[in-house]
């Protein structure tokens, strides 16, 4: 029995849950990225905190709020960009697991995104 049959045995609930499992192990081994979107989110919120914590109740106030949290958003983005490398190095196993029929692309791209989610909620925390 070759691995494709076996594959195609598989459930996509089982792929999806043993790719995620091999996609968190992959990011907990990766520290690197978890610690500079931390330490960058914790930095940057004591900055936007004092730059604009005060309260202004005026039209100002409004349209700097807003742009704070545009430009918060935007420094907050290029830091993860760090997380497309490993994806990109991965991207071979990838194509050739997908390719001998071991698991869909579909399940590898659901199981990628399922797998950050927990590192970007303790992030967020």
């Amino acid at each position: 029995e070759t691995k494709a049959e076996v594959a195609k045995r598989r459930s996509f609930i089982r792929e999806l849950g043993i790719l995620t499992k091999r996609m968190i192990i992959t990011q907990w081994r990766n520290p690197a990225y978890s610690v500079t979107r931390t330490i960058s989110s914790f930095l940057l919120s004591i900055y936007f905190g004092i730059l604009f914590g005060a309260d202004k109740s005026t039209i100002e106030g409004a349209i700097l709020t807003i742009g704070s949290t545009f430009f918060l958003t935007f420094t907050l983005v290029v830091p993860m960009q760090a997380a497309v490398v490993p994806l990109i190095a991965d991207r071979a196993v990838l194509y050739r697991e997908a390719s001998s029929g071991l698991y869909s692309r579909w399940s590898y791209a659901i199981a990628s995104l399922l797998a950050d989610i927990p590192f970007h909620m303790m992030n967020s925390v």
